[in-house]
């Protein structure tokens, strides 16, 4: 008799495997988890809200946003942020399970 093995819900899958690709590409080196200022905006809140660009637009950060901003992150800045955020070259696999992750921090 072997034991099964534990079927995780999809939102908890999300959010283990988005925590881990947060770690393994040290986002939180810059961006915090519980709404404390760092260096770029922080994750906590993030997703659904609404963002002030450095140009004065405004967009929601939604999953085009977020995706947008790993993938380019000096397209849409938010305001009172310097543009330092590297390039990232994450796999658009890993992009989806990292702005899943994002939506689970309220």
């Amino acid at each position: 008799k072997g034991v099964a093995p534990a079927i995780l819900p999809a939102a908890a899958a999300a959010q283990s495997s988005g925590s881990d690709l947060v770690a393994k590409y040290a986002c939180t080196a810059c961006h915090s988890l519980d709404g404390s200022p760092m260096t770029g905006p922080t994750f906590k809140g993030l997703y659904g809200s609404k963002r002030i660009l450095a140009d004065g637009m405004s967009v929601t950060a939604d999953e085009a946003y977020l995706t947008e901003s790993i993938d380019k992150p000096v397209a849409k800045v938010v305001k009172g942020f310097d543009p330092v955020m590297p390039p990232m070259l994450i796999p658009p696999n890993e992009v989806r399970q990292i702005v899943q992750y994002l939506e689970t921090l309220k």
